[in-house]
C-alpha cells in the first residue's frame, strides 16, 4: 500500500483509474460514511470507504460500468481504506493503512464540520 497521506497533501482530480471508481462508488451510496457540503463548507464534502478482498465480486458487479469508463485494469486497486475530500473543485484521496486511521480522520474532519455548521447557523456548539 502507499504511504499514508492526509487528504490535503495530494491532490488527484481523478487523472487516475482507481480514484475516479472510489469517486464514482462514493457518489454512488458505497461510502462507509460521507457529509459535508461541496457548496458552502470550508470542509467540503468528505468521505469514507474500506473495501475488502470478500467485498470485490460485488463491487466489480455494482460498478462494471465504471470500472471500464475509467480503464481499471486492476481491480484490487479499490482494496484499502480511502478517505475522499472535494473542496472548490478539486478531489483529494488519501490512502491507509488501516481502517481505524481512515476513521479517526474522517471523524476529525466530521467534527471540524459540525463546529463550522453549528457556528454558521448561530449556535454554539
Amino acid at each position: 500500500m502507499s504511504e499514508r497521506i492526509t487528504p490535503y497533501e495530494q491532490e488527484n482530480q481523478h487523472d487516475a483509474p482507481r480514484d475516479e471508481v472510489l469517486n464514482a462508488m462514493c457518489q454512488n451510496g458505497w461510502a462507509n460514511e460521507s457529509g459535508g457540503d461541496t457548496d458552502n463548507s470550508p470542509y467540503g464534502w468528505f468521505a469514507r470507504i474500506s473495501t475488502t478482498k470478500p467485498e470485490l465480486t460485488e463491487l466489480v458487479a455494482a460498478f462494471e460500468q465504471e470500472i471500464d469508463a475509467a480503464g481499471l485494469d486492476d481491480i484490487n486497486q479499490l482494496l484499502g481504506n480511502f478517505l475522499l475530500v472535494e473542496n472548490a473543485g478539486s478531489l483529494k484521496i488519501a490512502e491507509y493503512f488501516t481502517e481505524e486511521e481512515v476513521k479517526a480522520d474522517y471523524q476529525r474532519i466530521a467534527d471540524a464540520y459540525a463546529s463550522w455548521l453549528a457556528e454558521s447557523e448561530g449556535f454554539e456548539g
